[in-house]
């Protein structure tokens, strides 16, 4: 079995829209969720909270990597979009 360290807030990015604090969250006790303050109307409001894993380190290392990992500006994915912290 694999050893369980609890994640710490320090490596969560924020939300890259909003800029909402992330989190880690234990579910049921043996499953971690990240759990994210979004400011109101931010486009991943609500989009996020199927994301569970069970509670081991290459588990946790997985979700945090996926959490963490952005798309550069002027991608596809990104063409006309801000932030949603530079519309507040």
């Amino acid at each position: 079995m694999t050893e369980k360290t609890q994640p710490t807030d320090a490596e969560l990015m924020p939300c890259p829209f909003c800029e909402g604090r992330a989190r880690m969250k234990t579910v049921a006790s043996d499953w971690w969720k990240i759990i994210i303050d979004h400011a109101e109307g931010c486009v991943l409001s609500g989009h996020y909270d199927d994301a569970i894993v069970p509670q081991d380190d290459e588990s946790k290392d997985w979700l945090i990597d996926r959490w963490n990992t952005r798309a550069k500006w002027g991608t596809p994915a990104f063409v006309g979009v801000e932030p949603y912290a530079q519309h507040a």
